[in-house]
């Protein structure tokens, strides 16, 4: 199998506020913990907080006028204005650049330009149309990448030793391109559910253990609760990441020279010369752990 991806990237700075969780937290202490009588500040500050309030600062920052406040956007500036003049509001004292509630923060956007996936099997080799049989993240890491190599199957590509599941033992995937079944296993509690099964925690997992790409498969249960039309509009949205001093991508994967997501009928393809059918490895992954640690 065989991975292309050109990227367009764009530098840019985004202005946050560094004491957000402060009003956050307050709110959240309401009917979770009262302060000693003797801290009459917080006290105070508490008496300050309502429903009401809280209300009407989500209603504005939810209104449609900040048109959605993606990073480094109008919509963005006006929501991080409007909470540092909450802050101001508040009293708080400002710990942000030049004495102000804001604080300079250096990102970089990535966008695919263009990409290409191929499956070589006996039969010869197959090429995946973008957006109609995969869809594939920019890499902020290079503006081209290029990697080609045998494919391994690690069902879900989760690792939770706790709950019993290890599905890359036994598999030696380093220099291989590893392919894994969107989400994560029914089994596990809710919250460790929805941490492994992040794309990010499954590429984190796939570079850890030398793999030079990702490939998550979609199955029929994905397909019915996320119809492929829908997850295609998802991916055009450009990828931010804030960077190190020296231009480095915060989370850059460098082993890891591509990661795809493949549709349905596409995941189908992949398993056509495989000795197992794709029906098959779904049921066995869903079913289980592929081994236990």
């Amino acid at each position: 199998m065989s991975f292309r991806s050109y990227q367009d990237t764009v530098k840019g700075r985004c202005e946050m506020t560094p004491r957000l969780a402060l009003v956050v937290a307050a709110c959240l202490s309401l009917g979770v913990a009262q302060p000693a009588d003797d801290d009459q500040a917080l006290v105070r500050a508490l008496a300050r907080v309502s429903g009401r309030a809280v209300r009407a600062h989500v209603e504005f920052l939810a209104d449609d006028l900040l048109e959605g406040r993606a990073t480094a956007t109008r919509g963005y500036e006006l929501a991080a204005r409007y909470v540092a003049a909450q802050l101001a509001l508040q009293g708080l004292k400002p710990a942000g650049d030049g004495s102000s509630f804001l604080q300079q923060v250096p990102l970089l956007e990535s966008r695919l330009a263009s990409g290409s996936v191929a499956i070589q099997g006996p039969s010869g080799r197959t090429a995946l149309e973008l957006r109609r049989d995969f869809l594939m993240a920019a890499d902020a890491s290079r503006a081209e990448t290029s990697v080609e190599a045998p494919v391994v199957f690690a069902g879900f590509g989760v690792t939770a030793p706790r709950q019993g599941q290890d599905d890359y033992a036994g598999l030696d995937v380093k220099g291989r391109i590893v392919a894994v079944l969107a989400n994560a296993p029914q089994r596990l509690p809710s919250e460790e559910r929805a941490y492994h099964a992040s794309r990010t925690r499954k590429a984190e997992l796939a570079a850890e253990h030398g793999a030079v790409a990702l490939v998550t498969l979609r199955t029929p249960a994905e397909e019915a609760r996320t119809p492929w039309e829908r997850a295609v509009g998802f991916a055009e949205a450009p990828t931010t990441r804030w960077t190190s001093r020296d231009g480095t991508p915060a989370g850059a994967l460098e082993g890891l020279r591509g990661n795809a997501l493949l549709s349905l009928d596409a995941s189908r393809r992949l398993f056509a010369a495989a000795p197992v059918a794709f029906e098959a490895a779904v049921a066995a992954a869903y079913a289980g752990p592929l081994s236990t640690a």
